[in-house]
């Protein structure tokens, strides 16, 4: 369970440059944080559905109530050329 927590805290607490550009080795948990920040530097995650949206908006995601918002939101950060149908 601590690990889940340090991941979390860390999310919610640091920004994604400050998790990227600490210089100290990680705890067990606080290495998945700097995973997903990668990720989120270059992409945007959409959870759909979440029955628990603020917790997802805390660990720095994006969240929506259906797939059709989700794809407005890729449309217009994207443009209508998405490949998506």
């Amino acid at each position: 369970m601590i690990e889940k927590q340090r991941f979390f805290i860390t999310l919610k607490t640091k920004t994604i440059d400050e998790i990227i550009n600490t210089n100290k080795e990680f705890k067990t948990g606080e290495q998945r944080s700097f995973f997903i920040v990668s990720v989120l530097k270059k992409y945007k995650i959409i959870a759909v559905g979440c029955q628990t949206p603020n917790i997802i908006k805390e660990a720095k995601n994006d969240t929506r109530q259906d797939i059709e918002e989700a794809l407005d939101i890729v449309q217009n950060d994207f443009g209508s050329n998405t490949g998506i149908s």
